[in-house]
């Protein structure tokens, strides 16, 4: 018999794919989202579709908790898209912190409690690695927004344990889709022969193909074993320029220029840090657990998107 699993975020690109997942296994999925109407087209798999937003610490939903064996929470404002206005890194920071705040007061009331809480976080919780240090699961948070953002969803989804529940913190990369994401954006300007490094092309890229961070929460699902920060990012990172020059390998086409970082700062500003400044981070504690990579190369990567369909 499946297990009963409730998904925040379950729209966006890693939660659509851990539904689709969880659900063709025999999972019972049931789907907190704010637009349920929406989301049952897009999830037809999924079991049930509940109102729920992160911003309101109460509500029906409340009940669906009870009998559950697992929450998975990904929801969050995205990242990427935007201009990291006040409002909007008020936004970001809220939607995560209020969220998670909200599901586990809910967990606490419940009588049925789930076994687990998966959690999602990001690799900005170590900062940047301009200074070319390489960060594990094991070291300390970083200076700057998004590591203030990945510290505060984790202390309150490291609440959970409090009730008994194990608790994991999937620390995600770049996540590698042709569809969404970074990877997505970059292939427009590629197509049109405008490909390139941004700066001097020195900073890394820690990537992760879509397929294997949506593994690497499924893994964290189903083994009691595993708890506590575990990074979503393939063991083999790239500098920008070997990022920029496989992928234009792997499409047939030059990554001859080079873009400037101040008019990517100037245009989204902190929102640039991931690409101008970088970060090398390695899936030390993801390994040791037992977790086996399906793509640890990043050329095998692009081609399984770009050209395996």
């Amino acid at each position: 018999m499946g297990k009963k699993i409730i998904i925040t975020g379950a729209t966006g690109l890693i939660g659509k794919y851990i539904t689709q997942l969880l659900s063709a296994r025999g999972d019972e999925v049931t789907v907190f989202t704010r637009s349920p109407n929406s989301a049952k087209n897009e999830l037809p798999g999924a079991h049930e579709f509940v109102q729920w937003d992160s911003f309101e610490k109460t509500g029906s939903w409340q009940s669906r908790i009870e009998g559950k064996d697992a929450i998975l929470h990904l929801a969050g404002e995205p990242l990427l898209g935007a201009l990291w206005s006040d409002d909007y890194k008020e936004k970001i920071l809220k939607s995560r912190e209020l969220g998670t705040r909200s599901l586990v007061f809910a967990v606490s009331k419940a009588e049925n409690k789930p076994e687990s809480f998966i959690s999602a976080s990001a690799i900005g919780y170590y900062g940047s690695s301009e200074n070319n240090v390489t960060y594990t699961e094991e070291s300390l948070p970083g200076e700057g927004f998004l590591a203030e953002v990945c510290k505060r969803w984790e202390t309150e989804a490291a609440e959970a344990e409090s009730f008994g529940l194990r608790r994991a913190s999937i620390r995600v990369g770049i996540v590698l889709d042709k569809r969404e994401g970074a990877l997505e954006k970059l292939l427009t300007p590629f197509k049109y022969f405008l490909g390139g490094t941004v700066g001097e092309g020195n900073q890394w890229i820690s990537w992760i193909h879509l397929a294997d961070v949506a593994n690497i929460f499924v893994f964290a699902l189903d083994n009691s074993f595993v708890s506590g920060p575990l990074n979503a990012v393939a063991p083999n990172p790239v500098r920008m320029k070997e990022f920029m020059d496989t992928l234009g390998s792997v499409m047939n086409r030059p990554s001859w220029l080079k873009i400037p970082e101040f008019p990517i700062k100037a245009a989204i500003g902190e929102a640039s840090v991931p690409v101008t400044e970088g970060i090398k981070v390695l899936p030390k504690r993801t390994l040791e657990l037992g977790y086996q990579f399906r793509f640890t190369r990043f050329e095998d990567a692009l081609q399984d998107l770009l050209q395996g369909g």
